[in-house]
């Protein structure tokens, strides 16, 4: 059987331990050697050990039996309960208009867990340039620290990336920065001479932070328009990309007895069907698309049907609102019977979230949005037909995945 060694001590500490040949007797091992090393594989074996072989390879490698292999998975669940998150926590910093974000997530069963709250005291000098401040700076040494940023303020960016860029040099074991909204992501490619594309500038930004002990940060954002963005990032920050499509579904279950049988998905254009149709497998889906109506263009039902059915709009995000207004018509012309909508990012800029109100004449079913873009958020919580989906849990949940 193996015997599955957990250290509590790092992994260095547990290599010197352990010395190399335990680590020589895997090899063996793995290679087939049958002779001494099968006889000698019940001796302790190193953290690198785990990390070397998955339960995959111990079962099905033919080399070691179902037994062996399930006392694997037991000294994996082990090794678990004895890492270093067991007793090591996410120290949570936030920018002053995450705070609310960072607060629920604080909240969170997992949040009460693994997470402690950071504290940054955002100031200004009086000529306007920012004056920060991080309390209990020795906390963040050799921590894994977790920075919550809103860049959809350009006012914001710079008291920010002063405080990204630092983090590193003050020794923390890593830097994880969650971004829900990536506000460039818009403006990834240019179709004019002349044009800029500030989604890479704002990559180029991100990528000024210095490597951590354990390397490059990482960048969480939810959703963002343009898959190819991840490359314009440098070797010094490692995007990653998430969505939250699997928020809303879990808030159709709660909404409908049968939502694949209920409502249909329609997405605007076909831009939105190849990034989110492969989350909806079993729901009848939708498409439209702008065609020219004389010298105007107009949306239409390009591909399925809605008639006399219930219909859900899911897109990445939401500006001025007009092309959601103009599916939403041709949907309720082709039959729909009501039609709801779901984005990830309310932008909403110069309150255009007003436009879809009963007020304005409207009549939306549910409006879903999360709490990415947290100052638009606070207008919107009690204001029909929006209803918010928070993300708290969802980051928490995410940040643990990628750090431990």
């Amino acid at each position: 059987h193996l015997r599955l060694h957990t250290p509590m001590a790092s992994q260095s500490e547990s290599e010197e331990e352990c010395g190399s040949s335990s680590h020589g007797e895997y090899e063996a091992l793995r290679d087939g050697d049958s002779g001494s090393a099968q006889q000698e594989c019940a001796t302790e074996l190193p953290l690198s050990f785990l990390r070397g072989v998955s339960t995959g390879e111990a079962l099905y490698s033919g080399r070691v039996s179902r037994a062996s292999a399930v006392e694997y998975g037991a000294g994996m669940e082990a090794l678990r309960a004895h890492s270093p998150m067991a007793t090591r926590q996410l120290h949570l910093l936030a920018c002053r208009e995450c705070e609310p974000l960072a607060a629920q997530m604080l909240a969170t069963r997992l949040g009460k867990k693994y997470m402690c709250a950071g504290n940054i005291k955002w100031g200004t000098f009086p000529d306007g340039y920012p004056n920060t401040f991080i309390s209990r700076i020795d906390e963040l040494r050799n921590a894994d620290v977790v920075f919550l940023a809103d860049f959809l303020n350009p006012a914001n960016l710079f008291e920010q990336f002063s405080l990204l860029y630092v983090l590193p040099r003050y020794s923390c074991r890593s830097v994880t920065v969650v971004l829900p909204y990536f506000p460039t992501g818009t403006m990834e490619r240019v179709e004019h001479e002349g044009q800029v594309a500030t989604a890479m500038t704002l990559a180029r930004m991100m990528g000024g932070m210095p490597l951590g002990q354990r390397g490059p940060a990482k960048l969480m954002i939810y959703d963002i328009h343009a898959l190819q963005v991840r490359f314009y990032f440098s070797d010094t920050v490692l995007p990653v990309l998430l969505t939250a499509i699997p928020l809303l579904k879990r808030v159709l279950c709660k909404r409908y007895v049968d939502p694949q049988r209920e409502i249909v998905i329609t997405f605007p254009d076909d831009g939105a069907c190849k990034r989110f149709a492969r989350y909806f497998d079993g729901y009848e889906l939708v498409i439209c698309a702008k065609v020219r109506d004389g010298d105007k263009r107009v949306v239409r039902v390009k591909d399925g049907e809605v008639s006399g059915r219930a219909t859900l709009i899911v897109d990445d995000l939401v500006q001025t609102g007009g092309t959601l207004i103009e599916c939403k018509n041709a949907l309720v012309a082709a039959g729909a019977t009501s039609v709801g909508c779901f984005v990830t990012h309310a932008v909403f800029p110069n309150q255009s979230w007003k436009r879809f109100t009963p007020e304005a004449g409207q009549d939306f079913d549910t409006f879903y949005v999360t709490d990415s873009c947290t100052d638009t958020v606070k207008q919107l919580r009690g204001r029909k037909p929006f209803e918010v989906i928070s993300l708290a849990n969802d980051i928490v949940r995410r940040l643990l995945q990628h750090t431990i």
